[in-house]
């Protein structure tokens, strides 16, 4: 069995594993614990992107997240808008996962993530959707 600690929003902070060989007494004594742990996670996710935030996002690469203010889940036909989400802003928050962009699309937008519809992880981006190039080409 698996117990999945969530934060006030619901998303997931942390999976702890193998929770059906603990007793009740063991799980309800180690809950402290597992509280502490969770809240250095949170407030260390929140240094680094404040850190990311002060280093600023003006040539770093960015992904693309598509976002519809009027979608809150279920099926999506349409096509919404899209967002460019600092990677340095993702990493701060735990590195590329659904959690991780979600956190850095709300930091960065002001939106809340559940009007996320998709994000493209595979192609990096400049902040102006232009296609990223780490190494740009020189003129000859």
């Amino acid at each position: 069995m698996k117990l999945i600690i969530a934060d006030d929003d619901g998303n997931q902070i942390e999976s702890i594993y193998e929770i059906d060989t603990l007793t009740r007494e063991q799980i309800v004594e180690q809950v402290p614990n597992w509280i502490e742990r969770v809240k250095a996670q949170s407030e260390n996710a929140e240094e680094k992107a404040n850190m990311a935030v002060a280093a600023g996002f003006n040539n770093t690469p960015h992904i693309k997240v598509e976002y519809d203010l009027n979608w809150d889940g279920g099926n999506y036909t349409s096509v919404g808008q899209f967002a460019y989400v600092p990677v340095a802003l993702i990493e701060a928050y735990g590195g590329m996962n659904d959690n991780a962009v979600w956190q850095a699309f709300k930091r960065y937008t002001g939106h809340d993530f559940n009007h996320v519809v998709n994000y493209e992880s595979t192609q990096l981006f400049n902040d102006n959707g232009s296609v990223w190039w780490e190494n740009k080409p020189t003129s000859p």
